[in-house]
């Protein structure tokens, strides 16, 4: 049995951020895998203490082509590593988002979903972009 956390976001009154969370252990692949289909972005929470935890799941968004950002989870104190260090230990494509916070507070997962949002965007027009220059 793989535990499945579910919200949603009114952003708009025509506009409803649904989110989804599972955890990042394999027995959950399958979820994460039909999960993928359907979504528009992502976000991989990273514990930077198991960066290679993250390893697969960076893998399989790349993979998909499924624009994400990176959130390294702190919970007290600075951060022990910077987000260039964890965009380079995860071998990430320049330009995804690397960011820092404590997921427990409200501020953080604002301004997480805000960029998730925006790079979704962009990712989105620079891929339709290289699909007309073609």
């Amino acid at each position: 049995m793989v535990a499945l956390d579910f919200g949603r976001i009114a952003l708009r009154p025509d506009l409803t951020l649904c989110l989804f969370g599972v955890p990042g252990l394999e027995r959950s692949a399958a979820l994460c895998e039909d999960m993928c289909a359907g979504a528009l972005g992502a976000v991989v929470l990273v514990d930077t203490g198991r960066l290679a935890e993250s390893f697969a799941l960076v893998d399989r968004l790349e993979e998909r082509a499924l624009p994400f950002v990176v959130v390294m989870n702190r919970f007290a104190g600075p951060a022990a590593y910077t987000p260039e260090q964890v965009a380079s230990a995860l071998g990430l494509s320049p330009g995804v988002p690397v960011l820092a916070g404590d997921v427990r507070e409200a501020t953080t997962v604002r301004h997480v979903l805000a960029e998730l949002v925006a790079y979704t965007g962009r990712f989105r027009a620079a891929r339709l972009l290289e699909a007309v220059a073609r």
